[in-house]
């Protein structure tokens, strides 16, 4: 009976020894629910390497936060935005074969001749389903702080003239007029990229000044008053070349630009009295066209998988010179001619002036006289959005 007992037990050992065993294998897939593009490397600055396709699998290698690094159906090892995927886990019962004898030595033999090492092969080159977006759109509002001189002399004439009147004890002044320093507007940019690093950009400026002000000096029941509005608009088309630097989530464009701006500018006073007899000044119709320079560096920030903010700041040289001027007073008849700037003598010292004249304004009192030049050149900064498609 004993004798029986182990020759079960040894059937039974031998038999479960020729099972296979069985072992569980998990994989994570990439489903792509809409169009998704695998970039080079964890950033919309990457180089796009492949277009996934809606449903599309992707068996994912490595989670990377927002970023997933995939191997895609053509091999290719790439990373793609977390939003435009599903993750899918597929699991799978695989079976291992049970331990096979060792098989008896084989009889030695006589070495075979040494042959050539194989030829290394390359690597395969990932294939590109899709392409990459070279073009994107920038709009932007801009700051720009300037102070055209020239411009703001009428303004500059008479702060520095009340300034010499309110000296005297019994005449006061409330505050200065008010002189142009920066201006406002906006830009949209068109950028083509003819790689992931150069690019070429078509746009279209345009920024403005509008500032009203008073000022009034009086002595007991005595006044004068001055009343201004100054207006300026520059606006035209301009070209830009570009240079990318991508990073993960954070690129820099560097960038160098030329345009052709046109501008107009108007300058009106209205003066009052105690004693009546109001009068006004008025440079008007003053508009010229020149070619200015600039260039900068913007940094953004992607929102998106085409969608970046950036924060930027440059330099722009525009200079217009040569200027022509229509000059209206109260109950004359408009006289056009051109615009001259020269400094004047008056009791407060030397002040700059502008004069519409068919010559060089010249005489005792006046210096420095020459064609006018509104310069609008400095620093400015901006914000906006750029888009990508």
């Amino acid at each position: 009976m004993r004798k029986t007992v182990l020759i079960f037990m040894g059937l039974v050992l031998l038999l479960g020894s020729g099972f296979a065993q069985e072992k569980v294998v998990e994989k994570k897939y990439a489903v792509a629910v809409r169009e998704a593009n695998i970039r080079s490397m964890p950033s919309t600055q990457g180089e796009i390497i492949y277009v996934a396709r809606v449903g599309e699998k992707m068996e994912i290698l490595e989670e990377m936060g927002q970023w997933l690094k995939v191997k895609t159906p053509s091999g290719a090892v790439g990373y793609v935005w977390g939003n435009l995927v599903r993750v899918e886990v597929e699991r799978t019962v695989k079976e291992e074969a049970p331990p096979q004898p060792k098989p008896p030595a084989p009889k030695p033999q006589t070495p075979a001749k040494p042959q050539a090492p194989a030829k290394p092969q390359a690597p395969p080159v990932p294939t590109t389903s899709g392409v990459s977006k070279p073009f994107g759109f920038n709009l932007s509002f801009n700051f720009a702080m300037v102070n055209p001189r020239e411009f703001n002399a009428i303004s500059s004439f008479y702060n520095g003239v009340f300034s010499y009147f309110a000296n005297n004890p019994s005449t006061s002044l409330d505050h200065p007029l008010d002189l142009v320093k920066h201006t406002l507007g906006g830009e949209g940019e068109f950028v083509y990229r003819l790689s992931e690093k150069f690019g070429i950009g078509l746009g279209f400026s345009y920024e403005s000044v509008n500032q009203k002000g008073d000022s009034t000096v009086s002595s007991g029941t005595s006044y004068f008053k001055v009343d201004q509005e100054l207006n300026s608009s520059i606006y035209g088309p301009q070209v830009s070349f570009h240079l990318f630097v991508p990073a993960q989530m954070v690129g820099l464009d560097l960038f160098a630009r030329a345009g052709y701006y046109f501008g107009n500018f108007s300058l009106d006073y209205n003066f009052s009295r105690s004693s009546g007899s109001p009068w006004y000044y008025k440079y008007d119709q003053i508009s010229k066209s020149t070619v200015g320079f600039g260039g900068g560096a913007r940094v953004s920030m992607a929102v998106g998988e085409t969608a970046s903010l950036f924060l930027g700041a440059g330099y722009r040289f525009i200079k217009f010179t040569n200027m022509e001027a229509t000059y209206l007073s109260g109950g004359g008849h408009p006289y056009t001619a051109d615009l001259y700037f020269a400094e004047v003598e008056t009791p407060a010292g030397y002040l700059d002036d502008l004069f519409v004249t068919s010559s060089a304004p010249s005489g005792r009192g006046i210096r420095n006289a020459h064609r006018a030049e509104f310069n609008f050149s400095g620093f400015y900064m901006n914000a906006g959005l750029s888009f990508r498609f």
